[in-house]
């Protein structure tokens, strides 16, 4: 897939959850009510850091399958490029680790990467 199309995927993911009240942890996207729903669906309103690369990535494609396989790819070259302890996760660090901050550096890290 084209460097390219990742970056504007972590570029949009970025802007969905750069304001701390957007993201959130323990669900991929919630509604404003604070409950879950599905990241593509239009009444998701806050995300994880894996919940926004699939809504970014679902903007782009227009089919969730799709969606899928591309956050996908997009998770695995962000931690790619991070420098994080091997085995860990977007979500790992979104639930479990330094959280809201430490996800948009990996962002930002990649962004200025590529």
């Amino acid at each position: 897939m084209s460097k390219a199309l990742h970056h504007q995927i972590v570029t949009r993911a970025r802007q969905l959850i750069s304001d701390p009240t957007r993201w959130t942890q323990g669900e991929f996207a919630k509604r404003r009510n604070g409950l879950p729903i599905e990241p593509s669906d239009a009444d998701a309103y806050r995300f994880c850091a894996v919940g926004a690369l699939t809504r970014a990535a679902s903007d782009f494609t227009g089919d969730i399958v799709a969606a899928d396989a591309l956050a996908n790819e997009v998770h695995v070259a962000l931690l790619s490029v991070a420098e994080i302890p091997a085995g860990q996760t977007l979500e790992c660090i979104n639930d479990f680790g330094q959280g809201h901050a430490a996800i948009l550096k990996i962002f930002d890290d990649y962004l200025a990467a590529h």
